[in-house]
């Protein structure tokens, strides 16, 4: 599901950011994923100019994603290029660790990953539609922006993504408006 959303070059995030509107060299999305829930992050550094236009575009991706299921050409991308860089989790002594630590701490069976390109291929366009359903929830985001406050403020606000709050540099809260 996310290489198709932002977890590739040919993704549907970077595409838009990067491609479509020239917001910026690369956006992407990942999933950091742990035995009991996970984080999710998506975005990019964007032009100071286009910072409004950017998170709006980036959460009309998100927002879209799980009612527009992955095309075929988009199925087969997603699956080749995960079942050919598994092999890339052997390539040193420490990816090989890394493979092997997931093993126990995601509490995988030990053939794991000689089952993985076989899962990899059965996946299809009603499974993804099914887990971005269940795990893509744009109204739960946060978006985080960074930057000059006279520049990107007016543009986050007008965006209507919903209300803005400014912090300082050290956390503290100084205005919420919508």
């Amino acid at each position: 599901m996310n290489y198709t959303l932002g977890g590739a070059f040919a993704s549907r995030i970077n595409m838009n950011l990067r491609e479509a509107h020239g917001y910026t060299y690369g956006a992407s999305s990942r999933y950091d994923s742990y035995r009991k829930g996970g984080t999710f992050v998506a975005g990019g550094l964007v032009r100071t100019d286009v910072t409004g236009a950017a998170a709006k575009e980036l959460m009309s991706q998100i927002t879209r994603f799980p009612s527009t299921p992955p095309t075929a050409e988009e199925m087969k991308m997603a699956k080749d290029s995960n079942v050919q860089s598994l092999p890339g989790h052997f390539e040193t002594t420490s990816t090989t660790a890394e493979a092997m630590a997931t093993l126990f701490l995601e509490e995988r069976p030990l053939d794991y990953y000689a089952t993985l390109p076989a899962k990899y291929r059965a996946v299809t366009a009603a499974d993804v539609e099914r887990t971005a359903m269940a795990y893509v929830h744009p109204a739960q985001l946060v978006i985080v922006a960074v930057g000059d406050r006279s520049k990107i403020e007016t543009q986050l606000r007008s965006a209507d993504l919903g209300p803005v709050e400014v912090r300082d540099g050290q956390g503290n809260l100084v205005t919420v408006a919508k």
